[in-house]
């Protein structure tokens, strides 16, 4: 009897195991195609940010693009993150102004997620470029 409880525990224990190898394989397949299929958006995400994210843009100096574009198992969608820079002459501080911009968008839905700026020369109460960057992709690495 002791014998075949044990056995019977056995059995069990190799099920659960197998069963769950399953599962993660069927998820990491699931999640890898996902992601190919996220990849595939690229052209067109590029596409919609040079047509439609630059209307607001009415500085000579500009750059808009996109950053990268992965899937979000977290949200169980794909996402893109770009950033903007627009450059101004500021004559109160004989200087160009340089904004940074980045935005964390869901692709699918182009509803935006985060965003985030920074400013140089630093202003007060303002993060640099540098510190929005890095806010920025904790923000992300949330998503991924």
């Amino acid at each position: 009897m002791k014998n075949k409880t044990i056995l019977a525990i056995i059995i069990i224990i190799i099920s659960v195991l197998v069963g769950l190898s399953i599962i993660y394989y069927v998820s990491s397949s699931i999640t890898f195609t996902r992601k190919k299929e996220c990849s595939k958006l690229r052209v067109q995400i590029e596409e919609y940010i040079l047509k439609h994210r630059t209307d607001d843009l009415d500085n000579a100096q500009r750059y808009v693009g996109l950053d990268e574009v992965f899937y979000s198992p977290k949200l169980n969608s794909c996402m893109y993150t770009m950033v903007r820079w627009f450059s101004d002459w500021d004559p109160n501080e004989k200087t160009f102004l340089r904004k940074e911009e980045y935005t964390l968008v869901d692709a699918l839905t182009n509803e935006t997620i985060a965003e985030i700026s920074g400013w140089f020369p630093k202003i007060e109460q303002v993060a640099s470029p540098a510190q929005a960057r890095v806010e920025f992709n904790e923000i992300v690495a949330k998503y991924k």
